[in-house]
């Protein structure tokens, strides 16, 4: 087997030079902001006050809505707008604009601006994805903007497929370590390494059919557990498709012998 090699990404010497004179610039011109204008140096408490007004605002038209003093439009409508600026408010907070040396009330106001829209993605998970999408806009490995179809052509197919939460992702090859007998019983050979190098595999191996579709990772009989060391993460190419194959979403232990085609 050939290794993979992991597909080199990101800006040129040239882009990165432009990027940080626009980044110099804009922190230079946000200086001069404060200086003027002096309230600007608040800028944890503005937010701070901006989140409580707004959580607030969207209780209170939940409130007269029930009460029957707020139409049903106009409480769709003002909710819309104050969840907004918390959706700006956790853009603002994953790029730690807001209590950066007060991990505590960081991580609260970023709880709670999630909590005003709970059917988005945890923030945490998505900061990862969006400093891939400063580093990549506007190219195929932009993964947060792929996402919410940005980049493809208009039209009732794109407006069906954007989402936010449904985010997922596909375990294709695990390291068998417990239940071996059950597994290859279940598998029919005793090849440690060919219990569940594949996605086909790895269902039969752990029993997994249909009849598991949509529940819950985090309860029985499913369980999720965090890996005990640091791991060798490397990404490369997918393999077994035909669309998108020079784009590097497949990722592994680094030389994992447990992989149908390992890295």
């Amino acid at each position: 087997m050939t290794p993979q090699t992991e597909t080199p990404v990101g800006p040129s010497k040239a882009d990165k030079e432009k990027i940080e004179y626009v980044r110099n610039e804009v922190l230079r011109a946000g200086e001069h902001l404060r200086a003027r204008h002096t309230w600007l140096r608040h800028q944890d408490t503005i937010g701070a006050l901006i989140l409580a007004i707004s959580i607030a605002a969207m209780l209170g038209c939940a409130w007269f809505y029930a009460k029957g003093v707020l139409p049903a439009w106009a409480c769709i409508a003002l909710v819309a707008f104050f969840a907004s600026l918390t959706h700006e408010l956790e853009h603002d907070l994953i790029h730690y604009m807001y209590f950066r040396k007060k991990a505590w009330a960081h991580h609260l106001m970023l709880a709670l601006a999630w909590l005003a829209r709970p059917s988005t993605m945890n923030p945490w998970a998505r900061r990862e994805l969006h400093f891939n999408h400063h580093k990549h806009s506007g190219t195929e490995v932009d993964i947060e903007e792929r996402a919410i179809t940005n980049g493809e052509r208009w039209g009732p197919a794109r407006l069906i497929m954007t989402f936010d939460n449904i985010q997922s992702v596909l375990i294709r090859a695990l390291q068998p370590t417990h239940g071996l007998a059950a597994m290859r019983r279940r598998r029919g050979l005793q090849e440690l390494r060919a219990l569940c190098s594949g996605p086909g595999k790895l269902c039969e191996a752990l029993g997994i059919s249909i009849k598991h579709n949509e529940l819950p990772l985090d309860r029985p009989p499913i369980a999720l557990h965090a890996r005990l060391g640091k791991a060798d993460i490397v990404a490369g190419v997918r393999i077994g498709i035909t669309k998108a194959v020079d784009l590097p979403w497949r990722y592994g232990l680094k030389g994992s012998r447990f992989l149908s085609k390992p890295f």
